[in-house]
């Protein structure tokens, strides 16, 4: 199914400038919908991601893309939750990587002078690096081209030249709809650390809109899988609290149930003599609605056995 976004001034003109409710509009202006320009979603998304223009062919008004998909680049979130650029100092190289996951990337960062953790969607970095070696695209295609024809594919040079740009488009493509995922997914984890306030959970600390990143309290003393080779060689009495940590934890998130627990996602903070664990990465949490909890993914062996049982409620 297409997602359409009207155009914001035609609406506008159809309504003499004030507010009206679309079934009132209905009501008034029968045909409305003939009368205004639908934006196709993905490319505002595309427009709002690389900061090009977008302009109406029916009024001529040109909207600001960001307007146009509010939610996709949190634009509609609390304002008190926004952090400016200028207070983030976000260093995206190896020594301040912390982490890697399958849909994004942690950094180390500061927060005035608060170390924080800054959570990055891989394939919106991806997205962003195409469009800025868009200069690259001729080449590209014209080395593809003889890659084609030099395959057999064709022996009409604009036909194989016509291939290459499709397979170019294609690609394009399949990065735009991976960034729109990948945002989905931090938008996601964000209200759900938003939403749960716990001395048991990573603390949420904002989001930065310039770059595009949501923040949370640093563990200093990395996850459970980092330290689990130094645990064995320890007695039991260490490892048996981190575990009646991560069973209250457990307990205590009935509201958003997680379909699987790596050992990744436990945090560890405090001294050694008294370790600290705090559940984080909420990318593959569960929405509980009226119709009980919905989704599934992660990886098998970490998932609870009534998930993979397809079982409604947890």
């Amino acid at each position: 199914m297409r997602r359409l976004v009207p155009c914001p001034e035609c609406l506008s003109s159809l309504m003499d400038g004030g507010y009206v409710s679309l079934s009132a509009l209905s009501e008034r202006v029968p045909d409305w919908r003939a009368k205004v320009h639908w934006f196709g979603y993905r490319l505002c998304a595309e427009r709002a991601l690389t900061s090009r223009p977008l302009r109406c062919p029916r009024c001529g008004a040109a909207p600001e893309p960001r307007s146009l998909v509010p939610e996709l680049l949190f634009a509609d979130v609390d304002r008190s939750a926004i952090v400016e650029a200028g207070r983030l100092r976000l260093r995206r190289e190896p020594d301040c990587l912390l982490g890697e996951g399958a849909f994004g990337s942690v950094y180390r960062a500061w927060l005035g002078d608060t170390q924080v953790a800054a959570k990055i969607s891989k394939f919106l970095e991806n997205f962003v690096d195409q469009q800025q070696q868009q200069t690259d695209e001729p080449v590209k295609l014209r080395l593809l081209t003889r890659s084609l024809e030099s395959a057999g594919a064709t022996n009409e040079a604009p036909s194989a030249e016509s291939a290459a740009d499709s397979l170019v488009q294609l690609e394009r493509a399949r990065r735009l709809d991976q960034a729109i995922d990948g945002l989905k997914r931090m938008r996601h984890e964000a209200n759900v650390l938003q939403a749960l306030r716990s001395p048991f959970l990573v603390a949420f600390r904002g989001i930065c809109l310039e770059p595009l990143c949501f923040l949370t309290e640093l563990a200093p003393l990395g996850s459970l899988a980092e330290v689990r080779e130094e645990a064995r060689k320890q007695r039991p009495g260490t490892a048996l609290p981190l575990g009646r940590q991560l069973s209250y934890k457990m307990a205590y998130e009935r509201a958003v149930p997680r379909p699987q627990v790596r050992q990744r996602a436990g945090l560890l903070q405090g001294p050694a003599a008294r370790l600290h664990v705090k559940l984080g990465d909420y990318g593959t949490s569960l929405n509980t609605g009226l119709q009980g909890t919905t989704g599934r993914q992660g990886t098998p062996g970490y998932m609870a056995p009534e998930v993979l049982r397809d079982c409604t409620t947890m």
